[in-house]
C-alpha cells in the first residue's frame, strides 16, 4: 500500500467512481454541484498554492481510495471535501488517507479537519471511529420558487464598513463556543443581507451562489421570530435566483426556524452530522532563539500534539 498525490494520469481512474462519491462539504456541492471532484483534483495537481490537495491510495499499483480536502491560508480548519468509492471505506486504508489529509492541513498551519455526513450513513460512523466527532448537527431545507417579489422593511444588503462591527457581535451571541473554535467569524467580505429593528442587528444572513444553487446560512436572533416568514419569503423570491434552487442551512442551535421553513413547505433534507478531527496545537516557544557554536543559531521546536 502507497499513498502520493493525485497526478493527471489517475483522472481515468478517478472518473471511474464519480458514481461512488461521498460528498463532504454540502455548501460546494449545492452549489456547484459534483463537477467539482475532478475539476478539483486537476487544479491540484496544476496549482498547489489553491489550497486544494487531492491523495489517493495504490495497492498493487491500482489506486483503491481517493481523498480531496481543502484549506485557506490562514485558516484554522481545513475541510474535507469528498472520499471515493465508497465501498472502499470500510478497507483499512480509510485510516491511512485520513491521517495523510490531516498531515496536509497541519503543515499549511490548520488545527482541525471538518466534513458534514448524514448521520444514517455508514460513512458516520466510520468517520467517528478515524477520530472526527460532532461538534454541532444541521439540516438543509430547499425553498419552494416564488415568483412574487417580497419587502421587509429593515431588510438590506450587508455593508462590510457599517455592519461588520454589529455581525461580528451577532455571531459572538447566537453561536455556541464549541463551533466559534473551528469556525471562527470571517473578518472577509459580508455576502448577504442584514436586519435592523432600529439600531439593532436582529439578523445576518449569509448568501453564496454558485451555478447549481444558492446557499443561505441564517444568523437569526430569537427576539426576531416574527419576522423569520417573511424573511424567508424575501428569499424566495431573490432576484439573483434565475431559476436555482435556494437552500437554507439551519443549524442545530437555530432549531427554532425550522417550524417556519415548514409552513413556507420548503423540503427538509436528512439531518447531517458537523463532524471535526482535531489534529494539532500550536505552543509559543517558551524562549528566544539562543547563540550557538560557530556563529549558528537554534530555534525551539512547537510540539504537535495530535488529539488521537
Amino acid at each position: 500500500m502507497s499513498i502520493r498525490l493525485f497526478e493527471w494520469r489517475d483522472l481515468p481512474s478517478l472518473h471511474r467512481c464519480r458514481s461512488e462519491c461521498l460528498f463532504l462539504d454540502s455548501t460546494l456541492v449545492l452549489t456547484n454541484g459534483t463537477i467539482f471532484a475532478p475539476t478539483g483534483a486537476l487544479l491540484s495537481f496544476i496549482s498547489p498554492a489553491a489550497g486544494i490537495f487531492t491523495y489517493l491510495i495504490q495497492n498493487g499499483g491500482k489506486p483503491v481510495l481517493f481523498g480531496q480536502v481543502a484549506h485557506l491560508a490562514g485558516s484554522v480548519s481545513g475541510r474535507l471535501l469528498f472520499l471515493t468509492p465508497q465501498t472502499a471505506l470500510e478497507n483499512e486504508e480509510l485510516q491511512a488517507l485520513l491521517d495523510q489529509l490531516s498531515a496536509q492541513v497541519i503543515e499549511r498551519g490548520g488545527m482541525y479537519l471538518l466534513a458534514e455526513v448524514d448521520e444514517q450513513t455508514r460513512a458516520f460512523d466510520l468517520l467517528r471511529q478515524a477520530g472526527f466527532g460532532v461538534y454541532a448537527r444541521q439540516r438543509i431545507w430547499k425553498l419552494p420558487e416564488s415568483q412574487a417579489a417580497k419587502t421587509l422593511p429593515g431588510l438590506r444588503r450587508a455593508s462590510q464598513k457599517l455592519d461588520q462591527t454589529s455581525v461580528r457581535f451577532l455571531y459572538a451571541n447566537l453561536v455556541p463556543a464549541l463551533v466559534q473554535q473551528v469556525e471562527p467569524f470571517a473578518t472577509g467580505h459580508l455576502r448577504g443581507m442584514v436586519y435592523y429593528r432600529g439600531s439593532e442587528l436582529l439578523a445576518y444572513i449569509e448568501i453564496k451562489h454558485g451555478m447549481q444553487g444558492i446557499w443561505v446560512q441564517p444568523f437569526v436572533h430569537p427576539d426576531a421570530e416574527a419576522i423569520a416568514e417573511a424573511l424567508f419569503q424575501v428569499l424566495q423570491a431573490l432576484p439573483s435566483r434565475r431559476g436555482r434552487p435556494v437552500y437554507v442551512c439551519v443549524r442545530s442551535y437555530q432549531y427554532w426556524l425550522e417550524p417556519v421553513l415548514e409552513q413556507l413547505q420548503a423540503l427538509p433534507g436528512p439531518r447531517q452530522g458537523m463532524l471535526v478531527r482535531h489534529l494539532a496545537r500550536r505552543v509559543a516557544p517558551a524562549f528566544q532563539a539562543s547563540a550557538a557554536m560557530n556563529g549558528k543559531t537554534t530555534e525551539p521546536t512547537l510540539p504537535v500534539a495530535n488529539s488521537r
